[in-house]
């Protein structure tokens, strides 16, 4: 937790949560992809149910799997939890769009992609 995260009111800020499941897709493409590089997708949505407030003092966990799978989109579930407690902070979802650049389209995902994300999927 950073001191800049928190509001007024000694909490982590709504804002920083977005940041910390930013972090989170970063780290699950470097870890499987090895790099961020070939990651070529766009945000289209995103969702937050806040559960519990997370102070400066707490450590934030994120948890992540992959939900449903389009043909060209994807979610991402997440759960935060605090660490020494483990009490439920949030429950997030986004929705990914595989997308290329140059066409200013989307695009299916690849099929090595799709793979990556079939391992980690969680069947609701």
């Amino acid at each position: 937790m950073w001191f800049r995260d928190v509001d007024s009111f000694g909490h982590v800020n709504n804002a920083a949560f977005c940041s910390y499941l930013e972090t989170a897709r970063f780290k699950y493409f470097k870890d499987r992809l090895g790099s961020f590089d070939d990651a070529r997708f766009v945000l289209a949505r995103a969702e937050i149910d806040y559960i519990s407030p997370l102070g400066l003092e707490e450590t934030a966990v994120v948890e992540m799997w992959t939900g449903d799978i389009g043909n060209s989109s994807w979610e991402f579930l997440y759960k935060i939890v605090e660490k020494e407690s483990s009490r439920d902070i949030l429950n997030a979802r986004t929705v990914q769009v595989w997308y290329d650049l140059e066409k200013m389209r989307s695009v299916p995902i690849p099929d090595n992609i799709r793979e990556i994300l079939e391992k980690d999927r969680i069947k609701l």
